[in-house]
């Protein structure tokens, strides 16, 4: 396997991974989406929220803002010792919100969020989560804890990770390919003979290249074994650092399966599915413990 980085900016990594098949390089990508975890504000303690917001409206938004995240101070709350329900100082961080529109109507992004620890904050500070009217007011204190993706879509670190196979294309006027893709920057380049299609889409947003080589040209000669991944980061971690993390997942759960195939612990027992009815609870509380007191029901009747 070899891998070569096409390209690194702040957000995007583009590179491409050799003498591998499809399923291992779809496995990777999923890696990347759904198991390399990122901080995101899980629970949330509202004092007061008179916007036109609904507070499980703010909540989802509050909870879709991207945090910057330093993996190498948390660790998930499944791994801590703590026990806590709201966890500790090494699963979670606090955030808090305190704003109130005096006389003009104000708009509250997400920078308005103070986080206690700097290093997880907004990746963005101009995410807009509501507007407020003269007299209104957010206040909360909010808990962002690590996750991954596969638990919840807010907790993947990319807005976009796909591959696409690389093409290799023979050609016939060698001298005006060359020219063209001159033009096309690292879309495509010349292996001998043939020309390298690396990325397929911005190749075929020239149209000289296109006229040149047609699109059946490129789709009949894909490699099988190479492919171009395109990894886009939503400012939780760094691209890098998203492949990186993906890497050492893909390592350690691969290691794991070598150390069951040499134990021969291959078949996990299984066990009686035991179903319980949960027991009826009411809709909302009002905070009353007065058991005589009417309840209202899952269905919104009274009891």
């Amino acid at each position: 396997m070899k891998t070569t980085v096409i390209s690194l900016t702040e957000d995007t990594i583009r590179f491409i991974v050799s003498g591998i098949n499809n399923a291992f390089a779809n496995t990777l990508r999923r890696t990347m989406v759904a198991e390399v975890p990122i901080m995101t504000i899980e629970d949330i303690f509202y004092f007061d929220n008179s916007s036109l917001v609904a507070d499980e409206v703010l909540a989802n938004r509050l909870g879709l803002t991207p945090l910057t995240t330093d993996l190498d101070k948390y660790v998930l709350p499944e791994d801590c010792d703590c026990n806590a329900e709201l966890g500790c100082p090494n699963c979670r961080a606090v955030l808090t919100m305190d704003i109130k529109a005096d006389e003009d109507i104000i708009t509250v992004y997400s920078g308005d969020l103070v986080p206690d620890d700097p290093d997880t904050a907004p990746a963005s500070t101009t995410i807009p989560l509501a507007k407020l009217a003269p007299k209104q007011a957010i206040k909360f204190e909010a808990y962002a804890q690590l996750g991954q993706g596969k638990t919840h879509i807010k907790w993947s670190p990319v807005s976009m990770c796909v591959y696409q196979n690389v093409s290799l294309v023979p050609v016939e006027d060698k001298a005006k390919v060359e020219e063209c893709i001159m033009d096309c920057g690292d879309a495509a380049e010349m292996v001998g003979d043939k020309v390298k299609v690396i990325d397929i889409q911005k190749f075929e947003s020239c149209k000289r290249c296109r006229e040149l080589i047609p699109r059946d040209a490129i789709m009949g000669n894909l490699v099988p074994d190479e492919f171009l991944f395109t990894v886009e980061s939503n400012g939780a971690l760094t691209p890098k650092r998203i492949v990186t993390e993906a890497v050492k997942i893909l390592k350690k759960r691969l290691g794991e399966l070598t150390d069951k195939i040499d134990a021969d612990d291959l078949h996990s027992p299984i066990s009686d599915f035991d179903f319980t009815r949960p027991e009826e609870r009411k809709l909302y509380s009002d905070g009353s413990e007065d058991s005589d007191e009417e309840e209202v029901g899952t269905t919104g009747d009274t009891e």
